[in-house]
């Protein structure tokens, strides 16, 4: 829904219409790359993920750059160069949406109880509107409870 959100306020409102210059290839190609960012998030790519940077060598001696020349890791083609640059993005993605343990107590705590709150909010309006949802948005952990535990 959030992602729903920005695209709506990045392509159509009024007041923003932040892309609306772009060619409609340019406006796609956003579009496929915010989505593609989003969906990075979901845990259960994490390892699919981890094993792609592991296998071009991120963490090693490679640098990040070479991810985005001809010469370096990969096959070079540009559409290895492509493929990297997005990988790179996920992962940045997936560094921001995983941050928040590393803040402070109080506001990691209260970025938790947010983020339990909104998984029922999301997992309540899924159900409003039949469609399945899965067990952390069934509404069954409350923030007050994962105080508890």
């Amino acid at each position: 829904m959030h992602a729903a959100s920005a695209l709506e306020v990045l392509f159509f409102r009024q007041q923003c219409r932040a892309l609306h210059k772009l060619s409609a290839d340019d406006q796609l190609h956003v579009h496929s790359t915010v989505m593609s960012m989003i969906l990075a998030t979901d845990m259960a790519k994490h390892i699919d993920i981890m094993e792609t940077m592991k296998s071009l060598g991120v963490g090693t001696r490679t640098t990040t750059a070479a991810l985005f020349t001809t010469s370096g890791s990969g096959s070079g083609d540009p559409q290895s160069v492509k493929a990297n640059k997005m990988l790179v993005l996920q992962v940045l993605m997936k560094i921001a949406d995983l941050s928040n343990v590393m803040r402070d107590w109080p506001v990691c705590k209260q970025w938790t109880f947010n983020l339990v709150s909104e998984f029922k909010n999301q997992g309540e309006e899924e159900k409003r509107q039949g469609i399945p949802t899965s067990k952390f948005m069934d509404g069954s952990t409350t923030p007050q409870e994962m105080q508890n535990t």
